[in-house]
């Protein structure tokens, strides 16, 4: 399968709008459908360092096949980073607490009260048990989402790791104000406050410390992780998802030659290289999963 029958029709429509965070904060989103919200909602949740426009070609194939689709920048980056040094000062935390919690309450009201999944990019997978609505998501994905502590990392990236965050980081705090992206091979730069506590969580073992906001997330999850993905080693990516509590967990750990690729990486989920061997498969789990959500709210 290649990228033009991924993308084939059906016509997908894209608009873009403004998503309020829990606190008001304007986010800046983008909505993919297919004209129509009858069917499932679905949120994007984005890694650090990207921008919603990375997650673009696979929030339209999701929407091809039914979903009403949501994506946004998280505050500070991308198109939702403002002039004013005040409105740039959220922690990391406040990713979680406040945007994340918006969105969902956004898609809430977009799916009428019907099923609503996230599809989480890793740092977005860590931060989903910080939105106080979190438990009202029907189904979860998770793709390369771990515990960022760098003792989780084999060696010598875990004593790479730690330069990184007691030394690195500081520094090019002081120097750029902000954790410049495109120097570490990231696609945005890194809020000064959000990077600050990033490598704050990073530098400890239990990471965010506390875990209560995850273990009230019940419902069925799917977790991608990959071989060569140095960002999120199988160790840490488990580590992680030991703290939700799922009734349902499908663990999905693959090589690069399970996928007949030479690489996967981080972020190669959402290449085209790989879509026609995952995307399918998580839009068909997906799919299953609120449908049947969706017969038993129906009858019930």
């Amino acid at each position: 399968m290649n990228r033009v029958s991924l993308l084939q029709r059906p016509q997908v429509a894209e608009s873009t709008f403004i998503l309020p965070a829990e606190d008001g904060y304007p986010l800046a989103a983008t909505e993919f459908s297919r004209g129509d919200r009858r069917g499932p909602t679905g949120l994007v949740a984005p890694d650090i360092g990207l921008s919603r426009h990375f997650y673009r070609e696979f929030a339209t194939f999701l929407a091809q096949r039914g979903f009403t689709v949501i994506t946004w920048d998280w505050r500070g980056t991308g198109d939702s980073r403002r002039p004013e040094p005040s409105s740039n000062a959220a922690q990391l935390q406040d990713w979680g607490r406040l945007d994340l919690s918006g969105a969902i309450a956004w898609g809430r009201r977009c799916s009428q009260g019907a099923a609503l999944a996230v599809a989480a990019h890793g740092v977005g997978g860590q931060l989903l048990g910080l939105a106080p609505n979190a438990d009202e998501l029907t189904a979860v994905v998770t793709i390369a989402a771990p515990v960022g502590y760098w003792g989780y990392y084999a060696r010598p990236l875990k004593y790479l790791g730690a330069m990184f965050w007691y030394g690195a980081v500081p520094l090019l705090l002081r120097l750029c104000g902000r954790l410049p992206g495109r120097l570490l091979g990231l696609r945005e730069d890194v809020p000064a406050e959000v990077a600050r506590q990033w490598a704050q969580w990073s530098r400890c073992r239990g990471y965010l410390g506390d875990y209560r906001g995850h273990r009230r997330i019940t419902g069925p999850m799917l977790a991608f992780s990959f071989e060569d993905d140095v960002q999120a080693p199988r160790r840490a990516v488990d580590a992680l998802h030991r703290e939700y509590r799922s009734r349902e967990l499908v663990r999905r750990h693959l090589l690069p030659v399970d996928l007949g690729v030479g690489r996967i990486g981080h972020r190669g989920f959402f290449e085209q290289s790989l879509a026609p061997r995952l995307w399918p498969e998580t839009a068909a789990w997906l799919t299953q999963r609120l449908s049947v959500r969706q017969y038993w709210r129906a009858v019930g």
